[in-house]
């Protein structure tokens, strides 16, 4: 399944690389953020363990809005498709994945599953009214793109210009 969320996932632009265990991450993301020369780093809660020293995490639109690098880690992911779920109790945290100009999200590999459908089951679980709910999930398939009248491509208008996934096989726990 992991190899078929990697192949959907670069065919919609994303980059994946995977790792056997959160070392692994850390260095992946590390790396990234050395490639990118990333100088304003953002995370979600749940991803601060991961990022570079001196990274932001959470924060307001106007902290987050075009840093370099902002990193997630995916509640879901949907091999059919290579889509990833986020979501979280904070409404900062959406941000790092709707406004850093490249976006790298870990997707424990026990999160993946085969389709749709089945991702259906768990967002129907996640809206239950309670303490399992998240009141802010976006799925997304790479990165953002929109098309003109006449279908001219631009990526990155609406969210991050560049999505990178790392897949930790061990998970993140």
């Amino acid at each position: 399944m992991i190899d078929r969320f990697g192949r959907w996932a670069m065919q919609a632009g994303s980059t994946v690389e995977t790792v056997p265990d959160p070392a692994g991450a850390r260095a992946a993301i590390a790396r990234l953020a050395q490639r990118l020369s990333a100088s304003r780093v953002t995370a979600t809660r749940e991803a601060a363990g991961f990022a570079p020293p001196g990274a932001l995490v959470g924060g307001s639109a106007v902290q987050v809005a075009d840093a370099d690098l902002g990193i997630s880690v995916a509640i879901l992911a949907v091999a059919e498709t290579g889509s990833v779920l986020l979501g979280s109790q904070a409404a900062d945290d959406r941000l790092v994945g709707m406004l850093a100009q490249t976006h790298a999200v870990l997707v424990p590999a026990g999160v993946l599953c085969a389709s749709l459908d089945d991702a259906a089951v768990a967002l129907r679980a996640m809206a239950v009214r309670g303490p399992g709910q998240r009141l802010y999930l976006t799925l997304t398939t790479g990165p953002s793109r929109t098309a003109d009248i006449e279908r001219v491509l631009t990526i990155g208008v609406q969210g991050p210009r560049a999505v990178h996934l790392v897949v930790v096989g061990g998970g993140l726990g």
